[in-house]
């Protein structure tokens, strides 16, 4: 499945979104494929999770063929760069709270 994405601003509720574009004939293949797409719309819709990027909404467009979905941006890059960056962040802390702790025992 090919996915184009666009980087949006919704001026309604005054935040950056992901504006996702599959073309029909990627997705839909065989009618089955038509129900599993509605139903996992329907779940996104519903999840509401800290952990689980937010899905706002979805329409068909049929003069060009492509299923629009509107979600919550995330430009954070890969799990790997992320973890990466929590790790040095975390290590700078342990260092200071350690240092902080050798000088107050030293004293």
């Amino acid at each position: 499945m090919i996915c184009t994405s666009y980087k949006a601003f919704d001026e309604l509720e005054g935040i950056e979104v992901a504006w996702n574009q599959v073309k029909v004939i990627d997705v839909l293949r065989h009618c089955e494929d038509l129900e599993r797409l509605y139903s996992e719309v329907h779940l996104l819709k519903t999840l509401k999770h800290k952990n689980i990027i937010k899905f706002y909404n979805s329409w068909v467009d049929t003069k060009k063929d492509n299923i629009n979905f509107i979600t919550e941006v995330f430009t954070s890059g890969n799990l790997r760069q992320l973890v990466s960056f929590f790790f040095s962040i975390v290590s700078s802390w342990l260092l200071i709270m350690i240092s902080a702790l050798a000088v107050q025992y030293s004293a």
